[in-house]
């Protein structure tokens, strides 16, 4: 939450972004503590929040996986409200490297959250589906009928961890949970 708001202090809190941060509490606490998370946050984005004694501090509690899911959060609230000012992504940067993140993985990850799907947006860990049939293309590609959209799929080679992010107006589904527009979920191993 402390690394959220110090997010969110770079260019003040917008709709979008308090929308973003309410449904990330609603994920992963449940409805019955949104209310007190959300308090929290409004106190820590009218503080100074020392970001570099917060993720030391972090470091010890969290996995790398979930140090990667705590980007990706910020990441996606930054671009919540049309763009991710350079800024705040200086600040995401300056979080990833305090977080002993490799930083050409961190570079990976930034674009795929940020960016749409485009000729520009390939990495040779990311798979790209949709529903336009190519030829001579230089990145991975799954051709599927009638998808309208992209789904794009990220491979995070020295964690095993994968993300996966849907653009487009398809009902498509996660383990039988319904995929948001442009929302970047942990796809599981195994599913």
């Amino acid at each position: 939450i402390q690394l959220l708001a110090a997010s969110a202090q770079v260019d003040g809190v917008n709709e979008n972004e308090r929308l973003l941060i309410q449904k990330f509490l609603e994920d992963n606490f449940g409805e019955e503590y949104i209310d007190k998370y959300l308090e929290l946050f409004d106190k820590y984005v009218s503080q100074n929040v020392d970001v570099a004694n917060i993720c030391q501090n972090l470091n010890e509690e969290l996995t790398r996986t979930q140090k990667v899911i705590v980007i990706t959060n910020i990441l996606e609230m930054n671009i919540s409200d049309g763009i991710a000012s350079e800024k705040e992504q200086n600040l995401v940067k300056k979080i990833a490297e305090l977080f002993h993140l490799d930083l050409a993985e961190y570079e990976t990850i930034r674009k795929f959250v940020l960016e749409s799907f485009s000729e520009d947006n390939i990495h040779q860990n990311i798979v790209w589906i949709d529903g336009i049939a190519k030829a001579d293309i230089d990145y991975k590609h799954i051709f599927r009928d009638k998808l309208d959209g992209a789904i794009g799929i990220l491979r995070i080679p020295s964690m095993e961890m994968y993300l996966l992010k849907y653009a487009g107006s398809s009902n498509i589904y996660l383990n039988s949970v319904g995929i948001k527009d442009r929302h970047v979920y942990t796809f599981p191993v195994g599913s």
